[in-house]
């Protein structure tokens, strides 16, 4: 294949092992034997393919993020003569696609909780350690441990220029355990300050940043030892906390949350409540229950959940949510009333609900997941605020990744293409033949606004977003 050829890359070479430098050293790894053009970008000929790269065992649920420079992601590939495999950090350029650097994490199984770019470093948090490294040449830059073992909760929230690890902690003394926030510098990894949230917490959901606050739920013991669900705002800059405020709730599990135009928006799974509290005190505004716990789910095993559901996401003057039923629910921001509830007719295994672009008359793209062979595949519906009906739908893969929304352009792959709806009419705008360059099937899309990346199998594909 020429360098100006598209089309599919070469297989021919299998890895054959990773340098095994210590991570503390920083050290870069690649296929012994090989250089660092073992795996070669195929620059693409004019159009909208701008280059291939070829990847190993590439982890379809951590690729991205991407910058304007480097694209980051993950890889497990296999060592020299052993069934044993590693987890990789690696970053290509978005520019050529040339494999810029790989860093190992340690050998799998190693428990990846988040990958995330601030600035010029990459974050990644295992369940050992939270690694930063230079985004340009992947060197270590340092690496902080904590005692956390078995927090489910484990998660870097980045902002004010500070990186926010949060988890429960083990006390090798007493064997109780506190969930605490660390802030460091991002760049240095200098400690700032460390903060337990109040009151006393049984398990915890990793905050978010917003407005210069960590925005997060938690669950506590009352008073006659019951799991309660309360809300938390803590000083993104200083760790102070700001305020707590009980939920009302019952819930010994975990909440999806999100943040708009100075509203905390708290889904509490278990107790199927959306409540919106108010970020700067505390104080709810409303609080509705979806759908009624006496409903039941209809063909809803006990202990299944939809993967993904609970989320809640802001369009406008509309906040949409999933429930544990695959239902989407569309409430008024203002004052919590219902707008509509909108239902496949079956219960999808996984759901994504991706907010529409700016102007967008407050739309809202749901993909919804199915298994099972009367169903498999994808459908991605689009919904305005006031219509219960979609507007149209499309088929999609079973990604991870939801559809794609970058300027006045909706993408969605299918397994075969990878198309760009107009986000309003759903009218093709583009569309990109994978089988023809020898990709296809579940295909996870990332974009740095300028070009959208794709992870199709052992290939990375770059596409323009202009024409």
């Amino acid at each position: 294949m020429s360098a100006g050829e598209p089309g599919r890359l070469s297989r021919r070479r299998a890895i054959a092992g990773l340098a095994g430098a210590a991570i503390a050293g920083g050290a870069t790894v690649w296929p012994l034997g090989e250089g660092r053009d073992a795996y070669p970008s195929i620059p693409a000929a004019d159009g909208p393919l701008l280059w291939t790269a070829e990847v190993k065992l590439a982890a379809d649920e951590f690729f991205g993020p991407v910058t304007a420079e480097c694209l980051v992601l993950v890889e497990r590939p296999f060592v020299a003569r052993g069934p044993e495999r590693w987890t990789v950090l690696s970053c290509l350029d978005t520019a050529t696609g040339r494999r810029l650097w790989s860093v190992s994490l340690g050998r799998s199984p190693v428990t990846l909780r988040k990958v995330v770019v601030s600035g010029s470093v990459v974050l990644a948090r295992t369940s050992a350690a939270l690694h930063a490294f230079d985004l340009h040449t992947g060197r270590l830059l340092w690496r902080r441990e904590r005692n956390t073992s078995g927090s489910p909760s484990l998660m870097v929230t980045v902002g004010g220029g500070l990186v926010h690890d949060s988890g429960g902690e083990e006390n090798a003394t007493t064997t109780t355990s506190r969930h605490a926030l660390h802030a460091y510098e991002v760049g240095s990894g200098r400690l700032r300050w460390t903060t337990a949230v109040r009151p006393r917490v049984v398990t915890a959901d990793a905050p978010i940043y917003a407005a210069g606050s960590l925005l997060g739920t938690a669950v506590m013991l009352g008073p006659s030892r019951t799991a309660e669900a309360f809300a938390y705002a803590v000083d993104a800059a200083t760790g102070e906390q700001r305020w707590s405020r009980r939920l009302g709730v019952r819930d010994t599990g975990l909440s999806g949350v999100a943040h708009a135009a100075g509203t905390f928006y708290v889904f509490s799974r278990e107790a199927g409540v959306l409540h919106a509290v108010d970020a700067s005190t505390g104080t709810i505004r409303w609080q509705v229950r979806p759908r009624p716990r006496s409903r039941g789910g209809a063909g809803l095993s006990v202990g299944e959940r939809v993967l993904d559901a609970g989320v809640p996401v802001v369009a406008g003057t509309t906040v949409y949510v999933c429930d544990e039923y695959g239902v989407l629910h569309a409430f008024d921001v203002r004052d919590g009333r219902r707008r509509w509830a909108f239902t496949t007719g079956a219960r999808p295994s996984r759901v994504h609900v991706v907010a529409g672009p700016p102007g967008g008359n407050g739309l809202v793209y749901f993909k919804a997941q199915y298994t099972g062979r009367s169903r498999g595949g994808s459908t991605m519906y689009a919904l305005g605020a006031d219509e219960s009906r979609p507007r149209w739908q499309r088929r999609a893969d079973g990604s991870h990744s939801g559809p794609l929304v970058s300027g006045d352009m909706l993408y969605v792959s299918d397994g075969d293409a990878i198309t760009g709806y107009d986000p309003i009419d759903g009218a093709v705008r583009r569309r990109v033949d994978l089988r023809a360059l020898g990709a296809g099937g579940s295909t996870e899309l990332v974009t740095d606004g300028a070009r959208v990346h794709a992870l199709s199998g052992v290939q990375v594909l770059a596409f323009r977003l202009e024409g």
